[in-house]
């Protein structure tokens, strides 16, 4: 409990009015694993670990994996470097092609344009994971992302909406500094 006292002192107080509110209709198990998230949120780099675990824990929704995925798609949107690599793989002419463009725009705007795009582009990659196989009915088949057992790869949960926070996840975390990663 004082673990999730120590966030809900950070919230304003129409939102600390809320949560206790709210906390005084959970159990002890569910407490518990309320503090127990929060701080596993909070490690991992969630600026609102609260908002996070409390939706887990009221909705069922597993936004610590949620999170972790986005979190991950994010930090790789900020990889620049990592991606022009990554894009040799496919067109060798790639590495120049770069060289020039830094040349003509300067590194810092090239490189803020390529982050947006690689979030758009991230983005539409969400829409295949949330919405599946579009031509399910004519293929047989659907997907989605989901939240395994690591012990036994054992399916738990559909992992779904992630386009619903990406859109803000510049305000969930601290830029990524991919080069000190």
């Amino acid at each position: 409990m004082k673990a999730i006292e120590k966030y809900i002192g950070q919230l304003s107080e129409k939102d600390q009015k809320y949560y206790r509110h709210w906390l005084k209709e959970l159990n002890e198990s569910q407490i518990e694993s309320l503090g127990n998230l929060t701080e596993k949120l909070a490690l991992a780099g969630a600026s609102r670990p609260l908002q996070w675990a409390w939706s887990e824990i009221n909705e069922g929704i597993p936004q610590f994996a949620r999170f972790r995925f986005l979190q991950e798609l994010y930090m790789t949107a900020y990889d620049v470097n990592g991606n022009v690599d990554c894009a040799h793989d496919f067109d060798a002419t790639i590495g120049k092609a770069y060289q020039q463009l830094t040349a003509a725009a300067g590194k810092e705007q090239l490189d803020h344009f390529l982050r947006s795009y690689g979030k758009g582009l991230l983005y539409q990659l969400m829409g295949v994971f949330d919405e599946g196989n579009v031509e399910s009915e004519r293929d047989g088949f659907s997907w989605r992302l989901m939240k395994t057992n690591p012990e036994t790869d054992e399916m738990l949960k559909g992992i779904d909406g992630l386009h619903e926070d990406f859109m803000e996840f510049d305000q969930e975390i601290t830029p990524p500094n991919i080069e000190n990663h």
